[in-house]
């Protein structure tokens, strides 16, 4: 579990307390180092905490950029198949200097600014990507949102973060929904996309969000899962059940 907070402010960067603050918040997620990374001229901040998992090395501390400086990357999660994606990219001429996943995933996202790689993805994660050349701010959840991500419209801007209290210093007062409130107490849970707090709203599974220049757009990425043929006998649908579990 890492921790990963940030906003991007059409007006400029905020005070820089707001970005430590961020990141104070989600130390507990990621207790093994942090780090951030500003753009003052797009406005852009980021803040990531870390637990290390794969790559133990300083190579994998994040925020993380490509070489050619044209994405910034962090990343909350593991990705379970970044290996084989990892030969994949250097048979076509990718080079790392990490061992983890985290520059994998740095490496699709840049060469695959529109994302067409998340379906091949196989893990748990969220992130946030920084597409300097398009000034593109992209979020992105698991299919099955197992990572959390949460986002809030700052005046003229957007925030986010892995946890609730990370959004807070952003954000210039906050009130409680009211709807929000019955789902909690009659459902024992808020459904996506409404939080407690108006304004605030998490991202759902398998969805994106693109931040631009020209406004934001949320929209699904992850296809609905294939449905298996059906099958009479006990022991068949066991073993597939086994399967599914297993993936």
């Amino acid at each position: 579990m890492c921790g990963i907070a940030g906003y991007i402010s059409r007006t400029g960067l905020l005070d820089p307390a707001v970005l430590e603050q961020m990141q104070a918040k989600v130390t507990h997620r990621g207790p093994d180092g942090e780090g951030s990374w500003t753009d003052p001229v797009a406005g852009l901040a980021f803040a990531h905490t870390r637990l290390k998992i794969q790559d133990l090395t300083d190579a994998a501390y994040q925020p993380m950029r490509s070489a050619d400086g044209g994405v910034v990357l962090i990343f909350n999660g593991e990705i379970y198949n970044f290996q084989q994606l990892r030969e994949e990219l250097r048979a076509t001429g990718s080079a790392f200097k990490s061992t983890g996943d985290t520059e994998v995933l740095l490496e699709l996202c840049r060469r695959y600014p529109d994302f067409s790689f998340l379906p091949r993805l196989n893990g748990m994660f969220a992130f946030a990507a920084w597409h300097t050349a398009t000034r593109t701010l992209t979020l992105v959840r698991d299919r099955t949102g197992v990572k959390p991500l949460l986002y809030a419209p700052l005046t003229g801007g957007l925030a986010f973060a892995s946890e609730m209290a990370a959004l807070r210093p952003a954000m210039s007062g906050s009130t409680i929904d009211p709807r929000a409130v019955v789902q909690l107490l009659t459902l024992g849970f808020i459904a996506a996309p409404k939080t407690i707090f108006h304004r605030v709203c998490k991202l759902r599974p398998g969805h994106l969000l693109r931040y631009r220049d020209d406004g934001m757009t949320v929209e699904k990425w992850a296809a609905d899962p294939p449905t298996l043929p059906g099958t009479d006998d006990f022991h068949e649908a066991c073993e597939q059940l086994r399967g599914l579990v297993a993936d």
